[in-house]
């Protein structure tokens, strides 16, 4: 019952992800390389995800969420070195975070 929690937590988050980078799409836009294909992860790891939850079996569905998951600890990475500010209130906390769901989706 706690990996589908979680499974649905990292649903609701890439999506806010994504929702977040369509509101500051400009600036990804704009951006360097980097920034461009962070925001790009950010916009697809949701659209796998609900592709998964709508078609795949139990199974596909961790495995989505999983590479989803993943995605977006990448994605938090580019992002932090695309801007020069690899701090901790925000991308290391969030790579933790995840590495933390990505644990409880499998248990």
């Amino acid at each position: 019952m706690l990996n589908v929690i979680v499974e649905y937590a990292i649903l609701v988050f890439s999506i806010l992800m994504g929702i977040a980078t369509l509101a500051n799409f400009k600036a990804y836009v704009s951006g360097n390389g980097l920034l461009k294909v962070s925001g790009a992860f950010n916009l697809l790891s949701p659209l796998l995800i609900a592709v998964f939850l709508f078609l795949g079996t139990s199974t596909e569905i961790k495995i989505a969420v999983t590479c989803a998951a993943i995605i977006l600890i990448g994605a938090a990475i580019m992002h932090g070195i695309a801007i020069n500010n690899f701090h901790l209130k925000h991308h290391i906390v969030r790579i933790i975070v995840f590495c933390l769901m990505l644990f409880l989706v499998w248990v």
